[in-house]
């Protein structure tokens, strides 16, 4: 958290694993040996960390919300759809701590499609609920 990255971090355009000093590869074809936080606390400084957290606690927030409304209310349809996706998202962010796994096409394009139809879904509940009654 300290020293002369703590605003701005490495930045996008380096091998962090080169950098680092954590290359084992001959071809230096390892990018990053961090797990996904890491790696953007790495890039993008201290600040870019504490975005990545708000957005994730705020996409949580905005879900369990929505879940605890559909449940109180007895949407058990919406109820599902909001626990598959938030047990969809942590599973993927579960994964992503422990390697790379957003930085890449396989991990990234899914997990932000969850994000998107998770909010999605939040807007839908909220003004549209009888999309999915």
């Amino acid at each position: 958290f300290g020293g002369e990255y703590f605003l701005t971090g490495k930045g996008f355009g380096i091998n962090l694993a080169d950098d680092d000093g954590f290359q084992v590869r001959d071809d230096a074809s390892l990018l990053s040996p961090h797990n996904v936080h890491l790696t953007v606390l790495a890039r993008t400084g201290v600040p870019g960390f504490a975005l990545w957290v708000a957005l994730q606690l705020a996409y949580a927030g905005s879900l369990i919300v929505a879940l605890f409304h559909a449940r109180s209310c007895g949407h058990r349809e919406w109820q599902a759809l909001f626990l598959l996706l938030f047990t969809y998202w942590l599973a993927m962010l579960v994964n992503a701590s422990f390697d790379p796994y957003l930085e890449g096409p396989m991990g990234g394009i899914w997990f932000w499609s969850v994000m998107g139809v998770g909010l999605a879904a939040c807007h839908a509940y909220r003004y549209r609920r009888e999309v999915l009654a």
